[in-house]
C-alpha cells in the first residue's frame, strides 16, 4: 500500500541523491530509519584499511584539554 506524504524540496533532494538509479525512496528511508534505530552493524569493518592512530591522537588531545572544562564547581 502506497500512501502520500509532504517533504521539504530539500528532503526530496536529500533522499534522491542517497536512492540513486538502483533503490526506492521506500528503500532509503528504511535505511535511514535502520541507523536510527541503533543499527551498529552497519559499521562493523569500516576503518579496517585505515589508520586510525592520526585520529586517536586528536581524540586524546581533545580529552585532555576538556578534562578541565567538565570539572566545574557548582
Amino acid at each position: 500500500m502506497s500512501k502520500l506524504i509532504a517533504i521539504a524540496d530539500e528532503t526530496y533532494a536529500n533522499l534522491t541523491r542517497l536512492k540513486g538509479k538502483n533503490k526506492s525512496f521506500t528503500e532509503v528511508i528504511n535505511e535511514l530509519l535502520g541507523r536510527k534505530s541503533g543499527n551498529i552493524e552497519q559499521f562493523f569493518g569500516a576503518l579496517k584499511d585505515k589508520d586510525v592512530r592520526p585520529f586517536l591522537k586528536e581524540l586524546e588531545e581533545k580529552r585532555r584539554k576538556n578534562v578541565h572544562r567538565n570539572l566545574s564547581v557548582r
